[in-house]
């Protein structure tokens, strides 16, 4: 437990990752995390970014063992806000993740994120086309929370598009993972999409298992919804029965 007040902030910071599940093992006790808590608080309001970022990740799962409260956490919620409008994309990218979270907890506000909806809304037509696919599967949990609207992410569903058809087949084959929510919310068309639809009918029967297998994830939805036809993934059927002997475990 000694790591747990370290002045190391990478250890600390890692040390702390792990108690979730040491508690829910048995290994250490609530209490004893409990007691040693100062040292994540003080993550919280780090002045390295991603000691802060990282930290406040493990917020929610501290939250729900009891090992800090929400009244704690708020308290040191400016170090969070301030992520939100980093000027590094990826710690930018990985609290906005964090934010449907919080605010859940009620640790921050549906107001306070949205003021700051600008960072992610930049983050939604990135240059960087692993940050903006990320970002566009967090779009449909802010939607619902109100911290943007319909109307910002229609805006820019191009960006979106264009992951559609990328030269990089797992990150291509991530945002046809997003497709059906963002269907679902009216963000995107079922025309533009299937206007796309020889990409996602490429990883069907991609190489790459992994790929192959998010890439069917979601086939009878897009079926359902006219994207894609019964015909076409039929025809293609025999990419998916070699995954039901897949050697990988």
């Amino acid at each position: 437990t000694t790591l747990f007040r370290s002045r190391d902030e990478w250890a600390k910071r890692e040390a702390w990752d792990d108690v979730p599940g040491l508690i829910e093992d048995g290994v250490i006790s609530r209490e004893e995390a409990v007691a040693h808590k100062k040292g994540f608080l003080e993550l919280l309001e780090s002045a390295k970014e991603w000691a802060k970022q990282a930290a406040w990740y493990d917020v929610h799962y501290l939250l729900r063992l009891g090992v800090i409260s929400r009244e704690e956490a708020a308290a040191r919620k400016e170090g969070f806000l301030e992520l939100l409008e980093s000027r590094d994309q990826d710690a930018k990218r990985e609290a906005w993740d964090d934010v449907p979270g919080l605010i859940e907890d009620g640790v921050i506000s549906r107001e306070e994120a949205a003021a700051r909806k600008e960072g992610f809304l930049e983050l939604l037509e990135s240059n960087d086309e692993k940050v903006k696919r990320a970002a566009w599967d967090d779009v449909p949990y802010l939607l619902r929370l109100g911290v943007i609207s319909k109307e910002e992410a229609v805006a820019r569903k191009e960006s979106l598009l264009e992951l559609l058809e990328s030269s990089e087949e797992k990150t291509k084959a991530l945002a046809w993972y997003d497709v059906h929510y963002l269907l679902r919310l009216g963000v995107i068309s079922k025309e533009e999409v299937a206007a796309r639809k020889e990409s996602l009918l490429e990883l069907l029967e991609s190489s790459d298992e992994q790929t192959k297998r998010l890439a069917w994830y979601d086939v009878r939805y897009l079926i359902e919804a006219g994207v894609i036809s019964k015909e076409e993934a039929a025809a293609r059927k025999e990419s998916l029965l070699e995954l039901l002997e897949s050697a990988n475990e």
